[in-house]
């Protein structure tokens, strides 16, 4: 049979359609068919009969032409060759649904015409013949695919119809004030699924077809679906179950509740895809500005600016907890109801407003805020909250799809950068381009950074604040040929130099050779030596008061794993027992910083990609652990540093063993997954740090003076051994100057 492949374009989202799928088969080759389309109109059977024309007549043409037995031979028990194709185009056809449309383009290489039209008996070459016939939509659906992921709960409270019941006699909607009934839910046959249940609850089976199959009123938990059951629906009342609480899912059990997410891309089965084997685009799915979610939202109710809590209320809605920065500007629609209320990160209320304007500064203890509005004045679908000074048009909460990024093709690269940076007033700041790509050289893209303040050179941004910020917003965009290959958003919390006055921080340094040498942390001691804050450097290695946990060469594993490991007690990471065994204080905060030696080595996307998933284990056994002796800690994941600037450093470190721009590939796909796996962990007490993105990979690794060749006295500068992933002083500083403004980003 022809080798069949798809070329499918995305249109639209969350749930994205497949409005054409494009299938094709290595191409005919003739020197006498000249390429065939269907009709323009799409119609199958006239896009057939002008294709099978078109054929027969080329076909019949080289017959005259040839007249040999073999043409004859190939007609098999068909008058004429052109009825063979007949048969075969037809066959295809009969597979299509008919009742929509699409596009298919069938083409057929010189030995699959021989094997499937001639018998293998006609030896054809030269030009392409091309078949276009109608395709159905949806051909290729969520299910139908290995890289998108349906949520646990199936209930879309959005989705709902109020004042109505399901019919469990007959499937359709009866009037009953108090009671709702959720939209068709897509099920799979012969399957268990629960949902939350009482007397008063009634569900309805269909078919593929939304017809009607059979129901049940106050149904044992857990259901099961009929053999040809395709899609239900469920009622119940609000008095006894609550739309916010009511989950429907897969299994015997109902599970801890989950917010209704539809379909999604599993993005690390999708970054598991090489571009080039692929002839498809797919979106990728990326979270909007908007933090106000319908789905979880409270109908009835408003949010009490004088206490926090809850009160009845017809016609007004109530969001959520929504997860904020401290001392930070949000933004959101007005109107004349709304409140606001504060909370800390245990959600105990701290303060709250009756109709305060847009934008509000949170409180400087704030985690949680929530939000409520007259639903009568203002429609939820309207409603927004953001982070920044301004509202931007309204986007739903949630993921939006965007045009694919591929994260592995040479002009659409991913910016490595968290959504939260770290400044300071009167020290500096830098962006280094080359530093935050995902893949290529800085001088490949032009640059195009959106920020009220600083200053954008050639290969970096750079800012140093005059005045504090609760939340300086960043935008960086990409170009290549004129065209936005990628764009990232972002808020640098810049700190005043008095907070943390009087104030001393515990911090612990876990790393590889770049922390083990000493310099990063006495560079952060020497910072805070003259800040009214100061900082106490704890581990076992170093010289006090520059002590740290660095291990040159190690890797997460080693930490996680090895017996010689400061941590490993009994074959297992144990963080209280370390602090226990070395009589240490209990630390503030702990950084970790590792990756270098963990990926240097590999040569392949696939391999480093295995690699990393392992690194994030050992990293979540590690946070695991901290958090286990004392929840209270602050965990800064330190993004990776890339490497030298120049591929001669590599020359001078590693020979031929290893290239400058692999491992910056490399360490890309690491700080990618750092950043996937961590991006939303504030509320956990787990935080980026971009020490990525400030390092000078030019001029911050050390270099030389020497003689261009063994016959040439002329004399060129070049990196000096040792520079190809480790920096020198200034780099270093750098580093800490990061810390500096990371750890002084928590006080007040």
């Amino acid at each position: 049979m022809p080798i069949i492949k798809a070329d499918i374009q995305w249109k639209k989202g969350p749930k994205a359609r497949l409005p054409q799928l494009e299938i094709g088969v290595p191409a005919i080759t003739t020197d006498t068919l000249e390429p065939f389309v269907g009709s323009p109109n799409g119609n199958i059977q006239l896009a057939k009969q002008d294709a099978v024309e078109q054929v027969n007549q080329r076909i019949n043409d080289i017959a005259k032409v040839n007249a040999n037995v073999e043409v004859q031979g190939a007609r098999g028990t068909f008058p004429v060759l052109g009825d063979r194709l007949e048969s075969l185009s037809s066959s295809v056809a009969q597979k299509l649904n008919k009742n929509e449309s699409g596009t298919i383009t069938w083409a057929m290489a010189a030995q699959d015409f021989r094997e499937q039209i001639t018998g293998g008996n006609t030896a054809v070459v030269g030009k392409n013949a091309v078949l276009e016939i109608n395709l159905i939509n949806k051909a290729v659906t969520e299910k139908k695919t290995s890289f998108f992921k349906r949520g646990k709960n199936l209930f879309d409270k959005s989705t709902r119809t109020d004042g109505y019941f399901v019919n469990q006699t007959n499937g359709t909607l009866a009037a009953s004030a108090g009671q709702t009934t959720s939209d068709f839910i897509e099920v799979d046959p012969s399957v268990n699924y629960s949902f939350l249940s009482d007397a008063n609850t009634r569900i309805a089976y269909y078919n593929a077809d939304k017809v009607y199959i059979s129901g049940a009123v106050a149904p044992i938990v857990p259901v099961t679906t009929p053999l040809n059951c395709a899609f239900v629906r469920f009622s119940f009342p609000f008095s006894s179950i609550s739309a916010d609480v009511q989950q429907f899912e897969v299994g015997t059990t109902k599970t801890e509740y989950e917010s209704f997410i539809g379909y999604y891309f599993d993005m690390d089965k999708m970054l598991g895809i090489k571009k080039d084997k692929l002839t498809f685009e797919v979106p990728e799915i990326m979270p909007t500005n908007n933090l106000f979610n319908v789905a979880t939202s409270q109908d009835g109710f408003y949010v009490h600016q004088g206490n926090g809590t809850l009160v009845p209320s017809g016609g007004h809605i109530s969001s959520d907890f929504i997860e904020t920065l401290s001392s930070t500007q949000y933004s959101f629609v007005p109107e004349g109801n709304l409140r606001i209320v504060y909370y800390n990160d245990q959600k105990v209320f701290i303060s709250g407003a009756l109709n305060p304007s847009s934008p509000i500064t949170t409180p400087s203890n704030c985690k949680f805020v929530r939000f409520s509005f007259s639903g009568l004045n203002l429609s939820p679908f309207a409603q927004k909250f953001e982070l920044g000074s301004k509202s931007t048009p309204f986007t739903p909460y949630g993921t939006t799809i965007k045009d694919f990024l591929d994260e592995r093709a040479t002009d659409k690269p991913i910016i490595n950068l968290p959504r939260i940076l770290y400044g300071l007033v009167g020290q500096e700041l830098n962006i280094y381009f080359d530093n935050i790509l995902s893949t290529g050289k800085d001088t490949d893209y032009v640059f195009d950074v959106v920020c009220s303040k600083g200053q954008q050179f050639q290969d970096f941004f750079r800012i140093t604040p005059t005045v504090a910020e609760a939340g300086l917003a960043l935008t960086i965009n990409v170009y290549k040929h004129n065209k936005l290959v990628t764009k990232s958003n972002h808020a640098i919390v810049v700190k005043a130099t008095a907070v943390g006055n009087a104030i001393t921080k515990k911090v612990l340094v876990i790393g590889d050779s770049t922390t083990a040498n000493g310099m990063v942390v006495t560079k952060i001691n020497e910072n805070f030596s003259t800040d009214v804050m100061k900082v106490s450097s704890l581990g076992t290695k170093g010289t006090a008061p520059n002590k740290h946990e660095g291990i040159s060469g190690w890797t997460a594993r080693l930490y996680t794993t090895d017996p010689t490991s400061p941590f490993v007690f009994g074959g297992v990471f144990n963080f209280a027992q370390y602090i226990s065994t070395n009589a240490l204080a209990t630390p503030d905060h702990v950084i970790i910083n590792l990756g270098i030696n963990d990926v240097f080595s590999f040569g392949s996307d696939p391999e480093v990609e295995t690699k990393t998933d392992e690194m994030i284990a050992d990293y979540n056994t590690m946070i695991t652990s901290i958090r286990a002796f004392n929840a209270n800690i602050k965990i800064g994941i330190a993004l990776t540093i890339p490497p030298n600037y120049s591929q001669d450093a590599f020359a001078v470190d590693y020979g031929a063993g290893q290239t400058r721009d692999r491992y910056k590939r490399n360490n890309a796909l690491w700080l990618q997954k750092l950043i996937r796996t961590f991006r939303n962990s504030e509320g956990s007490g787990i935080f980026l740090i971009p020490i990525n993105a400030s390092i000078d990979t030019r001029f911050g690794f050390e270099s030389e003076t020497v003689q261009v060749n063994a016959r040439n006295s002329l004399t060129v500068t070049r990196p000096k051994a040792n520079s190809g992933v480790h920096p020198y002083t200034p780099g270093y500083w750098q580093i800490a100057d990061v810390y500096w403004y990371y750890l002084k980003s928590f006080e007040i």
